[in-house]
């Protein structure tokens, strides 16, 4: 299987198990000038950004190193994007989460990192 395939069947499994365990799915591969979320999810009061990452053959402890702080900052650019469009006054909190899977495994890291200082949002 090619990596886009691979990636593809990652996100659609992850949207399986989002939806399993209550979280309404809102986007899926919501693009900005400033990146790509992978899924914006709801889960009660939280809107949950989530970056997947399926792998092969790396660790689960290595892929967790893929989401650099370069890579945080895009995804942070993003949701704040998705945020100034996104009226819903029920979500109170927004968090970003990282769900890595490998053999059909899920790993679930809520809150895996906070927002990093994105310097001037609209420079």
């Amino acid at each position: 299987m090619q990596k886009k395939q691979i990636g593809n069947s990652g996100e659609q499994y992850c949207v399986d198990f989002l939806k399993q365990n209550g979280y309404e799915i809102l986007e899926k591969n919501y693009h900005s000038p400033y990146g790509e979320i992978d899924i914006i999810a709801k889960q009660g009061k939280y809107l949950v950004f989530l970056e997947i990452k399926t792998r092969t053959k790396d660790s689960v402890d290595h892929a967790k190193w893929d989401i650099s702080l370069s890579k945080q900052k895009k995804i942070t650019k993003t949701a704040m994007c998705f945020l100034m469009n996104y009226n819903n006054l029920e979500i109170m909190e927004y968090r970003f989460d990282v769900i890595i899977v490998k053999n059909h495994e899920i790993n679930h890291f809520i809150d895996a990192f906070q927002p990093p200082d994105v310097g001037d949002f609209f420079a």
